[in-house]
């Protein structure tokens, strides 16, 4: 989020429903006095509440800790306006051929990672 500020948009909105995260950004923005940067007690699948708001979104390492991805991003898409971008970052397996990892308990020691 701070990352775009720069670029001058009317409104960053950052979905966090972690409340430990929110007032980490809450003190962060505090210092840097970013008016244009929000922050809400939402998550991923509240997007699609925000129907056809989002210009850009972005799902910085969301997807593989979402038990449905793919819901995930039916949300997402309710959430874009008509010619809107998503930016996803995520965990991949290098090659050509289509694979999904399913993890039983932990992936890379980190819980809550499904798919």
């Amino acid at each position: 989020m701070f990352r775009m500020s720069p670029h001058k948009p009317k409104a960053i909105i950052g979905f966090e429903p972690y409340i430990h995260h929110y007032f980490t950004f809450q003190t962060l923005n505090s210092f840097a006095g970013l008016s244009n940067l929000y922050s809400e007690l939402l998550g991923v699948e509240h997007l699609g509440l925000f129907t056809n708001c989002f210009d850009v979104v972005f799902l910085m390492g969301i997807l593989y800790h979402r038990v449905s991805p793919v819901e995930s991003l039916k949300e997402v898409k309710k959430s874009m306006k008509s010619g809107g971008v998503v930016v996803v970052e995520s965990q991949a397996i290098p090659g050509d051929e289509p694979m999904a990892l399913f993890p039983e308990a932990r992936y890379a020691k980190v819980p809550g990672t499904y798919f």
